[in-house]
């Protein structure tokens, strides 16, 4: 007997007792698949009403089923109850095909919530503190325009948002268009959208009669462009409400835009707060956020003030969050590609100096990162090594400019950031291995994630030459005597990345507060603070070069292994012939390198309990290296008023915002262990 999975061809020999082929035959079994989709009147279940489920009326055997008993074995079937129902279908071939359906209550809040959620909306904690109320004529006081009573007889019930010459409910398109238009965004034909509540469905008042679920569904599904929301009040009163979301959009993929990422939750929590505040619409970097804080906006100006509240005590690693690790582009160079290149650059020196592990380091490094700050301040003890470096000088170029607002300070300055790259001399170009220093992995269980090797060689090349990075050699001040960060390994790398984030956080903050007036600033402004500073591929690189580190001996200035044997046996697990190499390092080291990395900065994993032993301890070691990474990072950066620099970086100095990077830190290398046990 066979049952494959899948159209098979079977072979069958036919061969005498001594082994002498007799014949050959083969057969196709040919597998039938079918699908079914159950359709139904409504997904919920009005008093004293009945829901008919059905599927096409074209095979030859049905049998549906409530929790497992046979409740019917037509194509259709009443139910007058809710619960979770099926149907196996069995066609005249003899194959089978079910389906589910989960059929809620209407008078049952817990059933409606179930039926979202398996409909895949997201489920945004809320706090609904009293019935919604609506006034007629509803008169905006600082606006030029009069809403009328938005859904007449349904009030507290549903709101529609339909395009103009919409047929159904009150038109607030022009209301909506008003929100959109004032930040410059493109005009919108046949928006539509849903705002619902638990007890408007089964509505018996003539103008919502015809507002069931499966319409709504219906028209959302159906519209060009649509939102639906649904205010779910949880039954227990001490409960946690909801604002289920749902949503499509051509803006998708928009950050905080895409249902059921942490993005898309930060960014509806921070407009929450927004209205709560009542402040003005932000720069929001996308259009689809735009459109979703007009939405959230004109539910908030409906209804009664502080009727939406945002969940309070929300931990830091709930409202932000720190990517430790993300997919590379399809596109991406791979590993093994850059081994090779790393190849061709130890070809251009004589053998000896290949062998050279702690010169080779510099050597590489200097490809990516080869600036002044680099050379005299955060890796001193390498500048006086001859690197004959094949390109020369290396070039300069303005990638970035921020203006940071002085008023707290003085004039506004500027934070640039500058970034230096070698030129092959003879054919003019940046070199691929500098081109292409943001690869892919391509083995072991990261493979596909990205990661970026300037970082891995920085952090290797400060690993050599340990010292301590004070920002008071910088400014020259002796009030910057105390500011300094204990090791220069932490300062190229993790702690680097985070102050700068620190850094570009507080930049947003004061030039939010500044234009606007009003505290606090939205979370995603916040967010992208850190995700500008600490991007995951720099993070994979970073915590790589503390492994690798760790697990090579990279000091040796004569006989030692080449980095293309280090990288080789580290990424790819290949065998390398040398006394410092033993075992594979893919196993060993890369697919541990958050274990690793963790340990490296204290932290003591205890897997029973999933999280760290010495967490607080380790948090508090490190905030205040952070807030001086960041006071280090505007030094080095700032052009213009140099006060308003000064008291910038000495203010940020003291910055306790740390203390939440930290924290976001802990909470994903938590993650990252759990995964790799």
């Amino acid at each position: 007997w066979a049952t494959p999975a899948q159209t098979t061809v079977y072979t069958v020999y036919v061969t005498t007792s001594d082994g002498a082929l007799q014949g050959v035959d083969e057969v196709v079994v040919t597998v039938e698949t079918f699908n079914v989709s159950i359709t139904t009147t409504s997904h919920l279940i009005c008093q004293g009403q009945s829901v008919l489920l059905e599927v096409p009326d074209e095979y030859g055997n049905y049998s549906w089923k409530k929790e497992g008993q046979v409740i019917g074995n037509e194509n259709s079937i009443e139910v007058v109850s809710s619960g979770l129902y099926s149907v196996e279908i069995i066609n005249s071939n003899g194959c089978a095909s079910s389906e589910n359906i989960y059929i809620a209550e209407s008078s049952d809040p817990n059933s409606i919530k179930e039926v979202f959620i398996s409909k895949g909306f997201m489920c945004i904690p809320i706090n609904i503190i009293g019935e919604l109320q609506l006034q007629n004529p509803f008169v905006y006081e600082e606006r030029s325009y009069v809403v009328n009573d938005l859904v007449d007889d349904c009030a507290g019930l549903a709101i529609q948002l339909l395009g103009e010459g919409g047929e159904e409910g009150f038109n607030i398109a022009d209301l909506l268009l008003e929100y959109l238009s004032s930040q410059s965004f493109s005009t919108l034909n046949d928006i539509q959208g849903y705002i619902t509540k638990n007890d408007m469905f089964c509505s018996q008042a003539p103008v919502c009669s015809s507002l069931d679920f499966n319409d709504i569904e219906n028209s959302f599904q159906g519209s060009d462009l649509g939102y639906w929301i649904h205010l779910w009040e949880n039954p227990d009163e001490n409960g946690e409400d909801c604002m289920l979301v749902s949503s499509k959009s051509p803006f998708a993929n928009d950050p905080g835009i895409n249902p059921s990422s942490p993005d898309h939750e930060n960014f509806i929590l921070s407009c929450l707060e927004l209205i709560k505040s009542d402040l003005p619409l932000p720069e929001f970097p996308s259009q689809g956020e735009r459109l979703f804080y007009a939405l959230i906006d004109l539910l908030n100006e409906a209804f009664p003030q502080d009727l939406i509240e945002a969940p309070e005590n929300l931990g830091i690693c709930d409202l932000y969050e720190l990517k430790l690790s993300a997919n590379a582009p399809s596109d991406a160079k791979t590993m093994t590609w850059f081994i090779e290149r790393v190849k061709e650059e130890e070809a251009k020196y004589p053998l000896d100096e290949q062998r050279n592990t702690k010169l080779m380091i510099t050597r590489l490094r200097r490809i990516f990162y080869n600036s002044s700050g680099f050379n005299n301040y955060l890796i001193p003890g390498g500048v006086t090594i001859n690197s004959q470096s094949p390109y020369g000088e290396p070039e300069e170029i303005e990638r970035d400019r921020i203006s940071v607002n002085g008023r707290r300070w003085g004039t506004a300055f500027d934070l640039v950031d500058i970034e230096t790259y070698p030129v092959d001399q003879y054919t003019g170009e940046r070199p691929d291995i500098y081109v292409n220093q943001e690869i892919k992995l391509d083995m072991g269980n990261y493979a596909g994630i990205s990661i970026d090797m300037g970082h891995v060689f920085a952090g290797l090349d400060a690993a050599n030459f340990m010292t301590e990075v004070t920002v008071g050699e910088i400014f020259g001040l002796p009030v910057f005597n105390n500011i300094g960060i204990h090791s220069n390994i932490d300062a190229v790398t993790w702690i680097g990345d985070f102050g700068s984030s620190l850094a570009y956080a507080q930049i947003n903050y004061i030039n939010f507060a500044e234009y606007n007036g009003t505290i606090p600033v939205p979370l995603h402004l916040i967010q992208d603070g850190i995700n500008r500073g600490t991007p995951p591929q720099d993070m994979v690189g970073n915590i790589d070069a503390y492994v690798i580190s760790r697990a090579y001996n990279i000091e040796k200035e004569s006989n030692g292994a080449k980095i293309s044997e280090i990288l080789e046996n580290f990424y790819l697990g290949t065998d390398i012939d040398h006394e410092d190499i033993s075992g594979n390092g893919l196993e060993l080291f890369q697919n541990r390198r958050y274990s690793i990395f963790a340990k490296e900065i204290g932290l003591i994993w205890v897997p029973s309990l999933g999280e760290f032993l010495n967490k607080n301890e380790i948090i508090s070691v490190y905030q205040d290296e952070i807030a001086d990474s960041a006071a280090f990072f505007i030094g080095v950066g700032f052009d213009g008023n140099f006060p308003a620099a000064f008291m910038f970086a000495l203010t940020i100095s003291y910055n306790k915002a740390g203390k939440d990077i930290m924290e976001l830190l802990v909470c994903e290398l938590q993650k990252q262990l759990m995964a790799e046990e």
